[in-house]
């Protein structure tokens, strides 16, 4: 008896993705990671993706522990008014957020030291790419080396997917395994990235590649579809995963502020995190 196909897409996650993750400021952030554990079935995996993830996650924790820093305020107060009780609640208050600030530097240190107890995103990940699957590619695997030569072939011809002054075939790898899944699997694609090596965006919508889109045609049999978008949320939902409006919510801000600098983004958010966990 003949199976029906699986008409749901296939997402591949890129690096950026699950890295920022260390840039949300709420809880319904981190609960949209753990989304992704329920669909481990649909995933592309490379461990090239989870190796660049452990490569550039220590930088992401370290750029939030120079952003830990108390607000400016006054340093002078004037002296008819600095025997007021204000004065004194702007000393006292000042005190505690560094206090409090300390508090949450050593809680990020933890983070480094032991990941596998103190770091959320670490071990979803971890969990993720262990997921055994005939759509995780590991560097030991028979095919690894077929995907790594055709890999290294469209880098020395320049094709996308690939940054401009770009020496590592990663990206290259990654495109290969995504190509041989979907032709394996007879399954359509959504790839899912911010850092713009997959296509562009304008007008808030995402087009992959010409080049890629055209590839994809060409290679994947049975007119299946290939998709480029920077919303995790997007691709779960067709995957039948209810997100909720604050995940939806918070991932639209940390879109938003992909290019931005690493950190709590405004004291209500640094003490929200203060409140949590003090």
């Amino acid at each position: 008896m003949n199976m029906a196909r699986n008409t749901k897409p296939l997402v591949f996650i890129d690096t950026n993705i699950f890295l920022d993750f260390y840039r949300t400021e709420v809880k319904p952030g981190l609960s949209l990671l753990k989304h992704v554990e329920s669909v481990l079935d649909s995933l592309i995996l490379t461990d090239q993706v989870e190796m660049e993830f452990l490569k550039n996650r220590q930088w992401e924790i370290v750029a939030a522990l120079k952003a830990l820093k108390p607000p400016e305020t006054p340093q002078v107060v004037p002296a008819y008014l600095a025997e007021s009780k204000a004065a004194s609640g702007i000393a006292k208050g000042q005190g505690q957020i560094k206090q409090q600030i300390t508090k949450l530097r050593k809680r990020l240190a933890n983070v480094l030291d032991n990941p596998s107890v103190h770091d959320p995103v670490f071990k979803t990940v971890r969990l993720v790419f262990a997921h055994e699957s005939s759509l995780n590619l590991k560097f030991e695997d028979a095919k690894q080396t077929e995907v790594f030569e055709r890999a290294v072939r469209r880098f020395q011809r320049g094709m996308p997917p690939r940054k401009k002054g770009d020496t590592s075939i990663g990206d290259a790898i990654n495109w290969e395994w995504i190509v041989e899944s979907a032709k394996a699997t007879g399954r359509d694609v959504i790839v899912v990235s911010r850092d713009g090596d997959y296509g562009i965006i304008f007008n808030d919508k995402s087009y992959l590649n010409d080049w890629l889109t055209q590839e994809f045609r060409k290679r994947v049999p049975g007119n299946r579809r290939i998709e480029y978008t920077r919303s995790l949320t997007k691709a779960l939902r067709r995957l039948s995963v209810k997100v909720s409006p604050p995940e939806e919510l918070e991932e639209q801000r940390i879109i938003a502020k992909h290019s931005g600098s690493l950190g709590f983004g405004s004291l209500a958010a640094l003490w929200r995190e203060v409140a949590e966990v003090y």
